[in-house]
């Protein structure tokens, strides 16, 4: 069971990678399910979901930091939602990290896996 304190490590691993090393998000979803394999694969997606969401508010979007685009960032979360999909239809259970990292290295997968 993933706990709130795990949860929030997750999110702040995905924050930092987008923020602070400017990791695309493709990229960030890709270290999350090797980072964290044993985390369901919709976990991944709500924590990245929740930080394009603060990308959005107006304080953050005056920081003279560049930031990752919302955008990209939903970009990367829907096209990880399709894998996940396609896993719960061929497997019938919630699909891990380790699960999606299988499926992508199976299908030669160029968005996650190439960046």
């Amino acid at each position: 069971m993933l706990t709130h304190q795990r949860f929030c490590e997750l999110e702040e691993f995905a924050a930092k990678q987008l923020i602070e090393y400017g990791q695309s998000p493709q990229r960030v979803v890709l270290s999350l399910a090797r980072q964290y394999p044993e985390v369901a694969g919709l976990t991944i997606a709500f924590a990245l979901t929740s930080i394009a969401h603060h990308l959005e508010r107006p304080l953050v979007a005056n920081n003279p930091q560049p930031l990752p685009k919302p955008i990209d960032i939903y970009r990367a979360i829907s096209l990880l939602s399709s894998d996940l999909f396609e896993l719960h239809v061929n497997q019938k259970t919630t699909a891990s990290g380790a699960d999606l990292v299988e499926l992508w290295k199976r299908n030669s997968e160029e968005f996650f896996c190439a960046r």
